[in-house]
Protein backbone atom coordinates (compact mmCIF):
# COMPACT_ATOMS: atom_id res chain seq x y z
CA UNK A 1 0.00 0.00 0.00
CA UNK A 2 2.04 2.83 -1.47
CA UNK A 3 0.82 6.22 -0.42
CA UNK A 4 2.03 9.86 -1.34
CA UNK A 5 3.01 10.48 2.63
CA UNK A 6 5.06 7.07 2.38
CA UNK A 7 7.18 8.40 -0.52
CA UNK A 8 7.64 11.70 1.31
CA UNK A 9 9.15 9.59 4.78
CA UNK A 10 11.19 7.50 2.12
CA UNK A 11 12.38 10.69 0.04
CA UNK A 12 13.25 12.13 3.69
CA UNK A 13 14.98 9.10 4.91
CA UNK A 14 17.17 8.65 1.87
CA UNK A 15 18.03 12.32 1.64
CA UNK A 16 19.01 12.17 5.59
CA UNK A 17 16.43 15.54 6.90
CA UNK A 18 15.75 13.23 9.27
CA UNK A 19 18.13 13.80 12.19
CA UNK A 20 19.05 9.71 12.48
CA UNK A 21 18.45 6.67 10.37
CA UNK A 22 15.61 5.17 12.33
CA UNK A 23 12.81 5.55 10.01
CA UNK A 24 10.41 2.36 9.92
CA UNK A 25 6.99 1.59 9.01
CA UNK A 26 4.39 -0.89 10.91
CA UNK A 27 2.32 -2.36 8.71
CA UNK A 28 -0.89 -4.86 9.76
CA UNK A 29 -2.75 -7.22 7.73
CA UNK A 30 -5.73 -9.30 7.73
CA UNK A 31 -4.62 -11.90 5.35
CA UNK A 32 -3.56 -9.79 2.04
CA UNK A 33 -5.31 -6.83 3.13
CA UNK A 34 -3.28 -3.66 4.91
CA UNK A 35 -5.59 -2.39 7.90
CA UNK A 36 -3.08 -0.68 9.77
CA UNK A 37 -0.13 1.70 9.35
CA UNK A 38 2.38 3.65 11.54
CA UNK A 39 5.12 5.28 10.28
CA UNK A 40 8.07 6.13 12.79
CA UNK A 41 10.11 8.56 11.90
CA UNK A 42 13.07 10.59 13.51
CA UNK A 43 13.23 14.20 14.41
CA UNK A 44 13.74 17.13 11.42
CA UNK A 45 13.04 20.48 11.26
CA UNK A 46 9.29 20.29 11.79
CA UNK A 47 9.81 19.45 15.45
CA UNK A 48 12.82 20.90 16.95
CA UNK A 49 11.78 19.85 20.40
CA UNK A 50 13.15 16.26 19.41
CA UNK A 51 16.72 15.25 20.10
CA UNK A 52 18.73 13.26 17.34
CA UNK A 53 17.84 10.17 19.29
CA UNK A 54 14.08 10.88 19.39
CA UNK A 55 11.56 9.32 17.41
CA UNK A 56 7.78 10.21 16.60
CA UNK A 57 4.87 7.06 16.41
CA UNK A 58 2.86 9.26 13.14
CA UNK A 59 0.73 8.94 10.29
CA UNK A 60 -1.09 6.15 11.38
CA UNK A 61 -4.12 5.15 9.52
CA UNK A 62 -6.88 2.21 10.15
CA UNK A 63 -8.90 0.86 7.20
CA UNK A 64 -12.52 2.23 8.25
CA UNK A 65 -14.09 -1.31 8.59
CA UNK A 66 -11.05 -2.22 11.11
CA UNK A 67 -11.79 0.91 13.43
CA UNK A 68 -12.63 1.05 16.92
CA UNK A 69 -11.45 -2.84 17.26
CA UNK A 70 -8.32 -1.23 19.08
CA UNK A 71 -5.52 -2.13 16.58
CA UNK A 72 -4.23 1.46 16.13
CA UNK A 73 -3.36 1.05 20.29
CA UNK A 74 -1.70 -2.42 19.75
CA UNK A 75 0.15 -1.16 16.85
CA UNK A 76 1.43 1.78 18.84
CA UNK A 77 2.03 -0.70 22.03
CA UNK A 78 4.29 -2.53 19.54
CA UNK A 79 6.66 -0.14 17.97
CA UNK A 80 6.80 1.24 21.69
CA UNK A 81 7.84 -2.32 22.86
CA UNK A 82 10.12 -2.19 20.10
CA UNK A 83 11.82 1.13 19.88
CA UNK A 84 12.20 2.69 23.75
CA UNK A 85 14.59 0.69 24.54
CA UNK A 86 16.98 2.35 21.59
CA UNK A 87 15.43 5.50 21.78
CA UNK A 88 16.08 9.04 23.26
CA UNK A 89 12.35 10.12 23.95
CA UNK A 90 9.20 8.05 21.59
CA UNK A 91 6.44 10.81 20.72
CA UNK A 92 2.94 10.38 19.83
CA UNK A 93 1.81 13.62 18.66
CA UNK A 94 -1.61 14.12 17.36
CA UNK A 95 -4.77 17.09 17.39
CA UNK A 96 -6.14 17.42 20.44
CA UNK A 97 -9.78 17.09 19.06
CA UNK A 98 -8.77 13.94 17.40
CA UNK A 99 -10.16 11.77 20.17
CA UNK A 100 -9.86 8.20 18.37
CA UNK A 101 -6.28 9.18 18.19
CA UNK A 102 -5.63 10.12 21.81
CA UNK A 103 -7.48 7.21 23.38
CA UNK A 104 -5.19 4.63 21.13
CA UNK A 105 -1.93 6.30 22.56
CA UNK A 106 -3.31 6.06 25.84
CA UNK A 107 -4.53 2.44 25.86
CA UNK A 108 -0.80 1.66 24.21
CA UNK A 109 0.56 3.48 27.62
CA UNK A 110 1.02 6.87 26.65
CA UNK A 111 0.35 9.99 28.54
CA UNK A 112 -0.53 13.71 27.44
CA UNK A 113 2.75 15.60 28.19
CA UNK A 114 2.29 18.77 25.88
CA UNK A 115 -0.45 20.98 24.12
CA UNK A 116 1.52 22.96 21.37
CA UNK A 117 0.75 24.84 17.90
CA UNK A 118 1.64 24.32 14.48
CA UNK A 119 3.83 27.52 13.14
CA UNK A 120 3.69 28.90 9.45
CA UNK A 121 6.78 29.36 7.73
CA UNK A 122 6.79 31.67 4.28
CA UNK A 123 2.79 31.74 4.74
CA UNK A 124 2.74 27.74 4.74
CA UNK A 125 2.37 25.96 7.25
CA UNK A 126 3.80 22.65 5.08
CA UNK A 127 7.25 25.05 6.07
CA UNK A 128 6.02 25.44 9.76
CA UNK A 129 6.84 23.20 13.04
CA UNK A 130 4.74 22.25 15.83
CA UNK A 131 6.03 24.14 19.08
CA UNK A 132 4.97 22.84 22.73
CA UNK A 133 3.38 25.26 24.18
CA UNK A 134 2.40 24.23 27.80
CA UNK A 135 1.91 21.24 30.17
CA UNK A 136 -1.07 19.46 29.13
CA UNK A 137 -4.24 19.75 31.45
CA UNK A 138 -4.76 16.60 31.31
Amino acid sequence: MLTAPLVVWWVFHEFRVFRNRRYAVLMMYDGERPVHRSVVTPGWFRFPFMSVDDLQIGDTWTHPDYRGRGIAGEAIRQVAERETATCGRLWYLTEEANSPSIRAAEKAGFSRYRVGRRTKRLGLRLLGAFVPARESPA
